[in-house]
């Protein structure tokens, strides 16, 4: 998980500033890599991704704050737990 999760965040750090991982608009990768970033942010604490990957977790933040991903967002649990 953290090589795949290291070449992502190289990826990140080579597009600079750029707003979206491929291009200038929204991309199923975007959507792809923040739903996998933002499940492994919830499911695995207290392991801290966030620090260790912080331009993917910036990646995945942009796409969470938009409308469509808020509005659809169910909070990781743990199967069981409720």
């Amino acid at each position: 998980m953290h090589g795949a999760l290291a070449e992502i965040e190289r990826f990140c750090v080579a597009r600079g500033g750029a707003t979206w991982l491929i291009g200038a608009a929204l991309s199923q990768a975007d959507i792809t890599v923040s739903c996998a970033f933002t499940f492994l942010r919830e499911a695995l604490r207290p392991v801290d991704v966030v620090a260790r990957y912080p331009r993917l977790s910036a990646q995945a933040d942009r796409c969470e704050a938009l409308p469509a991903f808020r509005n659809t967002h169910l909070p990781f649990f743990t199967p069981g737990s409720q």
